[in-house]
């Protein structure tokens, strides 16, 4: 083994691909493997200094001095590591104070775990020099090179005494400022192999702050530091504190986990360079030994700003303290869960954590901006189906949101996904304010809707309105302002949590809650003025003009005459326009005792279809209401509401839909089995129970020719047999023909090509002639609009 000890400030053994660029800056590094001179007389070797240390020969000599191996004359067994300054260097009376001031601050560590220092004083030349502990082994970067990534367990032992020692020093105001595994020395005889975990030496606290060999002493502006593992602030030439020494410590525990410098260019500038600009590659992508939890404590202390590394050397400690534990865990039976290194906990899966927390942060926003947009126009008295008005906007906003979205994702993967502790750290800040925003949704939109169905009938009537459950669209502005506002002040919450000041955590925190509080309900009671005062669109029309819902149009038959009794109004066939308007007014109670005193007046039975229809809880009512109304106006049958509420009862469960089958298949004339059709080609489950009402239909002879055609090229037992039903769809056939014939003649959606079987279409041998019907079916339609 050799015998060594750390210099002041010393030339570097380069890396292979790093050649030496002295011109830029002269690193520094340990003294083993540096050339002994091979000149026979040196002034030092033989003599005693002060009268206590006798200099028998050189152990090595780098860029500031020389180091001399010394025996003490009154305990022989005693040996020293003698550093003296280069000749040149001594001259400079800056130099020689700053020397004696480092070798002061250096010998006030006692700590196990750092380098003692003895003595200064002056050869009989002149020449600074300082005695330090003699020490046998070899230096931490020589044990990477010999024995690569070394184990979990010697790490985090490594890493725990280098926190200790570190610590010993930045209690005595010493900054270390060039930690690296060069600067790291295990002692030992390690004849028989280097121990799981071996004690160790800090070398040089304070000294790198000068490694240049001229008389410059360190200033702002120059680079200190070896490239491969300096700090950032370091590589901009800022101000550096204590948080230098803990990017350090993770740069070195980078090494012995991986193998390598956290940065290794071909150029010191290039490291430089890249130590300003990016992040290291990730440990476990060179090493996939290292586990999550160790991955993200290194990454934590080697963070860009030094705000989010731990923040002292005592806090990573206990970080490594619980990896250590976790170890032990893993190694026993499986009986205490709960002992689980919180690192380890967060590492494990925190990239998918921040993908969900994202995609629904970022759906939270999309969705509310699309439903109060579509919201605010439907205020605005607009006439465009809201469906067609999200998917409009949906659209512009993602064709505006691509290329920000594009250069988000680029910053993520960059600077974020490859660092575990900013994924970690990025997952509390998202994951916190999203569930917020979500919850101050839910919690308004139920809030709402319990007023809004319950309470407004014994006694806030006036407050919401004249009809109770109806929805209300700015309810689509409302409460996604909510639910944002509420994510954003536990984002800004959150953040003021961790200042440090406790004006801001003590003070801002209750008034920003208590503030985003208040302006939740004051939004939500504006919007219930606003709707007490504005009544639903679908019964202000109504209000306007009662009977023009029912008025015949172009292609609907006029309503068989009823004749009228002699019994008075309560008798009449068509209810008073001043009685509808009040009955509206006073919503589905009103409307419900007017149809009893005109039971057979279209338009009070369509003003209840309508309001019924509303409230997801009366959808029955509404079915038989329109069951109602088609008895007795025939003419209705083709009404674009009245179908859309049949249809929405359909798709529901229960007693609704089982009467909305009725309805279509028996009251609703030719339209009722187009329904049914478009109802069995869009919902599958629902195709044995269309089947079965469109075959009664089908009976009552209330198939038009179209849809005759299209059932029978549907249910034909096979392909020849439709090849006889071609004629009468060419003539008679609409694009649902068309589409049957179409899809007989495309392959299956889920079909791939292999060489062991090829997808056919349904029908191979009549393709051809299919898709000759379907495109002359379609030049007919064309022919026709013409």
């Amino acid at each position: 083994m050799v015998s060594q000890v750390e210099s002041a400030d010393r030339a570097p053994r380069a890396d292979a691909r790093a050649p030496e660029d002295t011109s830029f800056y002269e690193p520094a590094t340990s003294w083993s493997g540096l050339p002994v001179p091979s000149e026979p007389s040196d002034p030092l070797v033989g003599t005693t200094l002060h009268d206590t240390y006798v200099v028998q020969h050189i152990l090595g000599e780098g860029g500031m001095g020389r180091i001399y191996e010394a025996r003490h004359t009154r305990l022989p067994n005693k040996l020293f590591a003698i550093k003296v300054l280069h000749a040149d260097l001594a001259m400079n009376s800056d130099l020689q104070l700053r020397f004696q001031r480092e070798a002061e601050t250096a010998a006030s560590i006692d700590h196990p775990s750092v380098v003692g220092t003895y003595d200064i004083g002056r050869t009989p030349q002149g020449w600074q020099y300082m005695v330090c502990e003699h020490l046998t082994g070899l230096d931490l970067h020589t044990h990477i090179e010999q024995a690569g990534p070394l184990r979990f367990s010697t790490v985090i032992h490594i890493g725990k005494r280098l926190c200790e020692a570190v610590e010993a020093a930045h209690e005595k105001g010493v900054i270390h400022r060039d930690l690296k595994p060069h600067n790291v020395f295990l002692v030992g005889d390690f004849a028989d192999g280097v121990p799981e975990r071996p004690n160790l030496k800090v070398l040089d606290f304070g000294l790198s702050r000068f490694v240049d060999r001229d008389s410059q002493l360190t200033k702002t502006g120059v680079i200190m530091g070896t490239p491969g593992y300096m700090s950032p602030e370091q590589a901009h030439s800022r101000q550096t504190d204590h948080r230098t020494d803990i990017y350090g410590v993770g740069a070195i525990l980078y090494a012995v986990a991986t193998g390598r410098a956290p940065f290794v260019e071909e150029t010191p500038q290039m490291t430089v360079l890249a130590v300003m600009s990016r992040e290291p590659e990730r440990p476990r992508s060179l090493e996939p030994s290292i586990t999550e939890g160790l991955e993200v404590v290194i990454q934590r202390a080697m963070a860009k700003e030094p705000e989010q590394r731990f923040s002292t050397m005592r806090e990573m400690y206990a970080a490594l303290s619980a990896l250590e534990r976790s170890l032990i865990v893993s190694l026993m039976p499986p009986k205490q869960p709960s002992e689980r290194a919180d690192a380890e906990e967060e590492g494990r899966g925190a990239r998918l954590r921040l993908a969900f927390w994202t995609l629904s942060g970022f759906a939270l926003l999309v969705l509310s901006s699309i439903g109060a947009v579509a919201g605010l126009l439907a205020l605005h008295g607009t006439t465009v189906d809201p469906t067609t008005t999200e998917l409009v906007l949906l659209g512009a906003l993602g064709a505006m949101s691509a290329f920000p979205a594009v250069m988000a994702i680029r910053r993520v993967r960059y600077h974020v996904w490859v660092n575990s502790a900013k994924v970690v750290d990025w997952v509390h800040r998202l994951r916190t304010p999203v569930l917020t925003g979500l919850c101050a949704y839910g919690l308004a939109a139920f809030l709402t809707r319990f007023a809004d169905e319950l309470l407004a009938r014994p006694s806030l009537g006036g407050l919401f309105g004249q009809a109770p459950g109806i929805a209300y669209r700015g309810y689509s502005i409302v409460l996604p302002s909510i639910g944002v506002l509420a994510a954003l002040a536990m984002a800004s919450h959150r953040r003021w949590w961790r200042s440090r000041r406790l004006l801001r955590r003590w003070v801002f925190g209750p008034v920003l809650a208590l503030g985003t509080t208040l302006t939740c309900i004051a939004l939500v009671y504006l919007a219930l003025q606003h709707r007490a005062a504005a009544p639903a669109p679908v019964l202000a029309a109504l209000a306007e003009d009662p009977v023009a819902l029912t008025r015949p149009t172009a292609d609907s038959a006029p309503s068989p005459p009823t004749a009228t009794t002699a019994e008075g109004d309560a008798h009449q066939q068509h209810a008073p326009n001043d009685a509808l308007v009040a009955a509206v007014a006073e919503g589905t109670d009103g409307l419900r005792v007017l149809s009893e005193r005109y039971p057979r007046d279209p338009a009070v039975l369509k003003a209840l279809v309508l309001a019924f229809a509303t409230k997801s809880d009366t959808l029955i009512e509404a079915v038989e209401a329109t069951r109602r109304l088609l008895s007795i106006a025939p003419g209705e049958q083709s009404d674009t509401d009245l179908r859309y509420i049949v249809t929405r009862a359909a798709n529901d469960r229960g007693k609704a839909s089982e009467l909305a089958f009725v309805v279509m298949s028996q009251h609703m004339g030719k339209t009722g089995p187009d329904l049914l059709y478009d109802l069995m080609v869009q919902r599958p489950e629902l195709e044995t129970r269309s089947k079965i009402a469109l075959e009664s239909a089908r009976r009552a002879s209330q198939f038009s020719p179209a849809l005759a055609i299209a059932y029978d090229l549907r249910f034909a037992p096979g392909c020849a047999s439709r090849l006889g039903l071609l004629p009468r769809a060419q003539e008679l056939g609409d694009e649902r023909s068309a589409q049957q014939l179409l899809n007989l003649s495309r392959r299956p959606p889920n079909c791939k090509k292999t060489r062991q079987r090829t997808c056919r279409s349904r029908c191979p041998n009549e393709s051809r002639a299919f898709i000759e019907t379907a495109r002359k079916i379609y030049a007919r339609i064309a022919n026709d609009k013409r």
